[in-house]
C-alpha cells in the first residue's frame, strides 16, 4: 500500500514541479512585458510633454498601423493621451496578474519545500531502524 501511496505522491509533486516551472515562465515574461509596457507610456509621457509646448495648429505626424499621418497637434494630443491611458491600465493589470502568480509560486515553493524535508526526516528515519550492528 505504501508503494501507491508513494507513486501518487511523486505524481502529484511532480505536477506541483511542473506548475513551478510553468509559473516562473509566466512571471519571466509578465515581468519583460510590463518593462516593454512602462517604458512605452513614458514614451507616450514624453511626446505629451512636447506636444503641449507646441502651438495646437503645428503640424504633427502619427505613425498609424505603419503609416506615417500628417496631423496637427491639438488632433494627435487627445490620441496620445488616449493610448498612454490604455497603456497604464494594462499594467496596472499586468501587476496585479503578477502578484497572484508570484503568491502561487512562494506557495508552492513552500509546499515542495515542507514535502522535501518531510521525505528527508523519514529517510533519516530509516536509516536508523536500520543502523544496526552486522554479526
Amino acid at each position: 500500500m505504501s508503494s501507491a501511496a508513494d507513486i501518487e505522491e511523486g505524481k502529484k509533486r511532480y505536477e506541483q514541479m511542473q506548475e513551478m516551472r510553468e509559473l516562473q515562465s509566466l512571471i519571466q515574461g509578465a515581468e519583460s512585458k510590463l518593462v516593454q509596457l512602462t517604458n512605452e507610456s513614458s514614451e507616450h509621457g514624453r511626446v505629451l510633454d512636447s506636444l503641449k509646448a507646441v502651438p495646437g495648429d503645428r503640424k504633427a505626424f502619427r505613425l498609424i498601423g505603419g503609416v506615417l499621418v500628417e496631423r496637427t497637434a491639438a488632433e494627435v494630443i487627445p490620441a496620445v493621451e488616449s493610448n498612454r491611458a490604455h497603456i497604464d491600465e494594462a499594467v496596472e493589470t499586468l501587476r496585479k496578474t503578477l502578484v497572484e502568480k508570484r503568491a502561487r509560486f512562494i506557495a508552492l515553493q513552500t509546499a515542495l519545500g515542507a514535502q522535501k524535508q518531510e521525505q528527508q526526516q523519514q529517510q533519516q528515519q530509516q536509516q536508523q531502524r536500520g543502523a544496526g550492528v552486522l554479526v
